[in-house]
């Protein structure tokens, strides 16, 4: 998880690059091992497995590698969560002032390990309740440093807030 914070921007980042690495080298074995089918003369062996599994891998690449990119944007008072795939790309904008906090939620895997994702808590609007960041649930602090990341940002950005709002009335 990539976490790039300033005064006016907190920008956090989730690019699963291992997992895509994994498929693209898996894809890269089935092609292999399809040519040397197709040069072997084992059609069979060449169009099944060169082809049909690398479209598989291919098919599963583009529906579940997602990479996911949060922005608080101060200067515009706005949450940005955009989450794009091979063939989708979604953006959805809250309010700031709608921002509450980030929290990790944990679940447990069928191995009995415990595994997490960040989470952003909205106290305002129509979507008001919690967001996951990502889809998916991971092991490792990754969720933690950006669910801290995050409150630490909305904190430096509260007081300046209500320090403004003190000199309006």
């Amino acid at each position: 998880m990539k976490i790039e914070s300033t005064d006016r921007y907190l920008v956090i980042e989730s690019t699963p690059w291992v997992f895509g690495l994994i498929i693209v080298g898996l894809m890269l074995v089935m092609i292999v091992i399809g040519a040397e089918g197709l040069m072997s003369g084992n059609l069979g062996q060449g169009l099944g497995i060169g082809l049909g599994g690398t479209a598989f891998l291919g098919l599963f690449f583009a529906m579940f590698i997602r990479r996911n990119q949060l922005i608080l944007d101060r200067d515009a008072g706005e949450l940005i969560h955009r989450r794009r795939t091979v063939l989708r790309y979604t953006e959805v904008r809250h309010a700031l002032d709608q921002v509450d906090s980030a929290v990790v939620e944990t679940s447990r895997n069928s191995d009995g390990a415990d595994t997490h994702r960040m989470s952003y808590v909205l106290s305002g609007g129509m979507d008001l309740g919690v967001h996951p960041f990502t889809d998916v649930y991971s092991s490792g602090r990754g969720a933690r440093k950006a669910a801290d990341a995050m409150n630490d940002w909305l904190s430096q950005l509260r007081p300046a807030a209500e320090s403004r709002q003190a000199r309006v009335d």
